[in-house]
């Protein structure tokens, strides 16, 4: 059997670094799909 106390740094890096990205990438985009913020009006577009 593995020994997985030698890969927990590892795995909690891993796990934070996940987060991080679902907080500061995921999630800012998924807000502004649902605020309606990704529908430009015609004098931008212009």
């Amino acid at each position: 059997m593995v020994d997985l106390s030698q890969y927990l740094p590892i795995l909690l890096f891993v796990l934070v670094a996940f987060g991080l990205s679902l907080l500061f990438v995921v999630a800012p985009m998924a807000v502004s799909r649902l605020t309606g913020t990704h529908n430009p009006d015609a004098e931008k577009l212009s």
